[in-house]
């Protein structure tokens, strides 16, 4: 019974598939060009006002590079970042930037350090809830 058992474990062959290409793979569309076709599809105010708000957000200036330590292991190598405004840590050197871009970073900034930073309001979420309403009836209207 165990011999049959081993026999079926067994392969028949060293066979590899063939690799085919995938010639019918569709590109997904950046967010840039989302933002610029709903900008184009809703003419409303409040559209645009997403849009420009959106490209606005990823062109944000870091700020309080001061604030975050380097933290070195024994050999003098960065181990991990320390922002002394925000009591946070992180490893890598893209979330420092992210995180220097933030807005949790930003708004401790301008309690902390300068009042006249401008930080983006973050809508409540009930003021989400109305503004995702009024935009649904708006494309329902145009359809």
């Amino acid at each position: 019974r165990s011999s049959d058992l081993d026999n079926k474990l067994q392969t028949t062959g060293n066979k590899m598939e063939e690799i085919k290409p995938v010639s019918n793979i569709k590109p997904i569309p950046t967010l840039a060009s989302v933002q610029t076709a709903e900008a184009k599809s809703d003419c409303t105010s409040e559209s645009v006002q997403q849009a420009t708000l959106a490209a606005l957000q990823s062109d944000v200036q870091p700020v309080g590079h001061d604030y975050v330590e380097e933290i070195r292991n024994d050999e003098g190598k960065v181990i991990r970042f320390h922002c002394k405004l925000c009591e946070c840590s992180f490893n890598d050197p893209n979330a420092k930037e992210m995180h220097l871009k933030g807005r949790r970073h930003r708004l401790q900034y301008k309690k902390k350090v300068n009042p006249e930073l401008q930080v983006e309001v973050k809508p409540s979420i009930r003021a989400r809830k109305i503004q995702e309403e009024k935009m649904r009836k708006l494309t329902q209207i145009g359809r």
